[in-house]
C-alpha cells in the first residue's frame, strides 16, 4: 500500500510518504461455557507473535501497530 498518489516507494525523512509493507497478525481465542453455573469463561489473545508493523504513515507521520494483548473474561448470566 501507499501513502500518496505518486506512490513513492522510499520513505520521507518525516516518515509521511513511504511504501506500506504487507503484514500478517494471528489472533486466537476461545470460549469456555459451564452450564451448570450460567458462566462463559474467555480468553483472547492479539498479535499472537508480537510483530512490530507499521499501521499508517499519515497525517502525523509512522504509527505503529498494536503489541501482543492478552484479556481474559467471565460473563454471568441471571
Amino acid at each position: 500500500q501507499f501513502t500518496d498518489v505518486l506512490n513513492t516507494v522510499s520513505p520521507s525523512n518525516e516518515g509521511r510518504i513511504g511504501l506500506l509493507d504487507a503484514y500478517r497478525v494471528f489472533d486466537a481465542s476461545a470460549a469456555y461455557r459451564l452450564h451448570k453455573w450460567n458462566t462463559t469463561f474467555s480468553i483472547a489473545a492479539k498479535n499472537l507473535t508480537n510483530e512490530r508493523y507499521i499501521v499508517t504513515r499519515r497525517p502525523q507521520g509512522i504509527r505503529l501497530g498494536m503489541p501482543r494483548i492478552i484479556t481474559a473474561g467471565i460473563k454471568i448470566d441471571f
